[in-house]
């Protein structure tokens, strides 16, 4: 009888699934209602969120049954808020080498992830000392393996993409010409260039101009500050106030030099 054979031979042709073909990072979707992720690899681990049939997750790695997973809008991701600088009410920086995000406001809640020095994050809730985030880069969750079906190579496209410095707002053509004067960085900083003079009544004491434009307004040490007044000068630094119909943007001061 050759049925053995066969068999054997057929075991090492037949396709593997899916999922242990995927490359990392793939596109997964759940497929029963009320689908947890859940802060770790068990199903005694907080659920972060609970999903309908039919989402689509970014799945980042797998450690036996469980598919690490990008974090679906509206999953609980908690800061504490001493180590976030708000730039807006909905925008804030983390000011910490690395600051944890946990699954619930304490600090005795699991850690999903950790976010960088200079971060951006997107604000859900601010409740006081405790700050509930949407999805961010670094933050992630864990789902039964049986609850996915792989659907695709790569990632999903992020939901709340976290804006590089300002989130898009409607701008006047005065606004949008300071907008223009302004250099934004890979880092986040911000840079703006051209004399330096005093401001009054205005969000800063200093400000940048640029013929008839304020590019920005500067905030910082005064000591500092004065001994380039009147001076075509290059400044870098956080942005602190966002730019308006009728105001420039108020740049927190971290480095000032002469404009070559």
């Amino acid at each position: 009888m050759r049925w053995p054979c066969l068999l054997v031979m057929l075991l090492f042709v037949l396709p593997e699934p899916a999922f242990a073909q995927a490359r990392f990072p793939y596109t997964a979707q759940t497929v029963s209602d009320r689908v947890n992720v859940r802060a770790g690899q068990n199903n005694n681990f907080e659920s972060l969120a609970i999903l309908p049939k039919g989402v689509l997750l970014t799945v980042l790695d797998k450690k036996f049954k469980w598919c690490k997973v990008s974090l679906p809008a509206g999953a609980k991701a908690f800061v504490k808020s001493a180590y976030i600088r708000f730039l807006t009410p909905d925008l804030g920086e983390v000011t910490v080498d690395r600051l944890n995000v946990r699954s619930a406001p304490n600090t005795d809640a699991t850690t999903v992830g950790q976010l960088k020095q200079g971060q951006k994050v997107l604000v859900q809730k601010n409740a006081g000392e405790w700050v509930w985030i949407k999805p961010a880069e670094g933050v992630y969750g864990w789902v039964n393996e049986s609850l996915l079906v792989f659907r695709s190579d790569g990632a999903q496209p992020r939901l709340d993409p976290v804006p590089n410095v300002v989130p898009s707002v409607k701008v006047s053509q005065a606004s949008a010409a300071r907008m223009a004067l302004l250099k934004k960085n890979a880092d986040g900083s911000v840079e703006c260039a051209g004399r330096l003079v005093g401001a009054e009544n205005a969000p800063a004491a200093y400000k940048i101009i640029n013929g008839d434009v304020t590019v920005c307004y500067a905030d910082g040490v005064k000591s500092v500050l004065d001994g380039f007044i009147g001076s075509e000068v290059r400044l870098q630094g956080t942005m602190k106030v966002l730019p308006s119909e009728t105001d420039a943007a108020v740049i927190l001061l971290s480095k000032i030099s002469l404009a070559l």
